[in-house]
């Protein structure tokens, strides 16, 4: 009986120590860059590509759905050309996969795809996420991080 109760009692406060995703979160420009410059390895063009897509996406997480919004269409330029930008402006269903007092890992498909992502808290208002893909092999080391707005 004793054991049972403290296994009870260990799994319950294992589960309200887990950080929150409910509200929304905005990608914060100043963080993600200054972790950039001091230690992400990646080529100059990539900086300069990371320097100008992030901090204007925002995620809602609220009962199991997560719904991403960014500037739909914009131009960057790389290297002196420019590139057409298409934010993703989505709504998708996910699912915590579990979690430690400082990480959330969720599950969802996007585009065809199930994409699996390590959420990592610094505290309960800021998190990072690994910038990380097969299609941007260059930025896997970079992090981009969010910032609870509401």
């Amino acid at each position: 009986m004793r054991t049972s109760l403290f296994i009870v009692a260990f799994i319950s406060e294992s589960v309200s120590s887990c950080p929150s995703l409910d509200g929304t979160w905005r990608s914060d420009h100043k963080l993600t860059l200054n972790y950039t410059a001091s230690y992400a390895k990646i080529p100059e063009h990539t900086h300069e590509f990371i320097n100008q897509i992030v901090g204007t996406a925002e995620i809602t997480y609220s009962q199991g759905l997560m719904t991403m919004k960014d500037v739909p269409f914009r131009q960057v330029e790389i290297s002196g050309k420019s590139y057409d930008w298409k934010g993703a402006n989505e709504s998708v269903a996910y699912v915590n996969l579990g979690c430690t007092p400082y990480s959330v890992a969720i599950k969802y498909t996007m585009y065809n795809q199930e994409i699996i992502s390590l959420l990592n808290f610094v505290d309960n208002n800021t998190y990072w996420v690994y910038m990380g893909s097969p299609l941007l092999e260059d930025v896997s080391n970079s992090r981009e991080y969010f910032v609870k707005v509401k």
